[in-house]
């Protein structure tokens, strides 16, 4: 499995900035606000901003994922 071989390989430093980040889209994709998303998360203002760009002008694949995870969320 390459996707474990590449998650083992990274620094710890490097998987909790990949938390953060998701957890600012996940929020992001909420309706919440900066001041709320980096009181909790401790993101920085340039990190959210990223983050949102990704969401509003990337490829959809985050918000397939928020998407899909609500489905789930919806059928239990």
């Amino acid at each position: 499995n390459v996707t474990g071989v590449q998650t083992c390989a990274l620094p710890i430093s490097e998987l909790n900035a990949m938390e953060q980040r998701f957890m600012v889209a996940k929020m992001l994709h909420e309706g919440k606000v900066y001041t709320e998303i980096c009181e909790q998360t401790h993101a920085s203002s340039a990190t959210i901003s990223r983050v949102n760009r990704v969401l509003n002008y990337g490829k959809n694949a985050l918000r397939e994922v928020f998407e899909c995870m609500e489905e789930r969320a919806e059928e239990k």
